[in-house]
């Protein structure tokens, strides 16, 4: 079967965007890190399987591999501190993945003449303090009195209809590898009018 030439600068980024070793990244797919040094010396090497692996893996296209240059995402924060649980690989795939669905949804509402209703928070002066900020995004909100909830998963329900209300996306992916160390809690992807956040899976309800 032929082999396949990837462009080694779109490898090459995305290895360093995840911050991936070649050995992590042949851990990761079952490829030699000797092919995988090969492919990122220029040279025809992968099978389709290896880069489908690979593509899978950075949630690309095949075709992405083939281009000129890479697809520049906005950088992230490694935050990781010595010992870290966070799953840095598994942010960027969640933010990738989240991005994708945001675009679709962005497209779909273009279509069908859909206004969000994120509109409510355009115009607010974000330049104010965090305390002005935060009581007009909850005077818009309407939170309920959470002293009279029952339970937090009766709260976190309340949030999350709430949020969904405004068209601002709630997921929940496993970001940590530790289940018992939880360094992230959530990420937030930011879109002009889908925005979404990404609540750590493995966290109690209360953090959540």
């Amino acid at each position: 079967m032929a082999k396949l030439k990837v462009n080694p600068a779109i490898l090459k980024y995305e290895l360093e965007y995840a911050k991936l070793s070649v050995e992590e990244l042949s851990s990761k797919t079952g490829i030699s890190t000797k092919t995988i040094q090969k492919a990122l010396e220029g040279e025809r090497v992968l099978s389709y399987q290896q880069l489908l692996k690979i593509a899978n893996l950075f949630r690309r296209p095949t075709w992405y591999f083939f281009g000129d240059t890479p697809l520049k995402d906005d950088k992230l924060k490694d935050f990781r501190k010595k010992d870290s649980s966070i799953d840095f690989l598994k942010v960027v795939q969640t933010v990738r993945e989240v991005k994708q669905f945001q675009s679709i949804l962005e497209e779909l509402s273009e279509e069908i003449g859909y206004a969000s209703n994120f509109k409510a928070f355009i115009g607010i002066d974000i330049s104010r303090s965090p305390k002005e900020l935060a009581y007009e995004v909850r005077s818009i909100l309407k939170f309920p009195d959470f002293s009279k909830v029952a339970t937090y998963k009766e709260a976190l329900d309340i949030h999350k209809q709430i949020l969904e209300g405004y068209d601002i996306l709630i997921f929940e992916e496993k970001l940590t590898e530790d289940t018992e160390t939880k360094d992230l809690k959530a990420i937030s992807v930011h879109h002009p009018t889908f925005p979404a956040i990404v609540l750590n899976k493995d966290d109690s309800i209360s953090s959540k």
